[in-house]
């Protein structure tokens, strides 16, 4: 059963690869192709954190990111599988 939390299941190599920056930025930070992913919940007066790994272009997240963000409903599917 999965959770909302839970990682995807990457391959060990892919995980790697789409790792987030170990140095997260800043809104003023980003650029156009940096991951939007937010990192933290800041406290009063301090700032919020983005991933700030590079993206395709296309989406604003990064692989890692667009795995979690972007999951297929798996209710929806089990439920049209049971109806078949």
């Amino acid at each position: 059963m999965e959770t909302a939390n839970a990682r995807p299941n990457l391959k060990k190599e892919e995980h790697a690869a789409a790792e987030p920056a170990l140095k997260f930025l800043t809104l003023l930070e980003l650029g156009p192709s940096s991951c939007r992913w937010p990192v933290n919940s800041p406290a009063p007066r301090s700032l919020y954190l983005f991933c700030g790994s590079p993206t395709d272009g296309q989406k604003p997240y990064c692989k890692l990111h667009c795995e979690i963000a972007y999951r297929p409903n798996v209710r929806k599917q089990s439920a049209t599988r049971q109806e078949t």
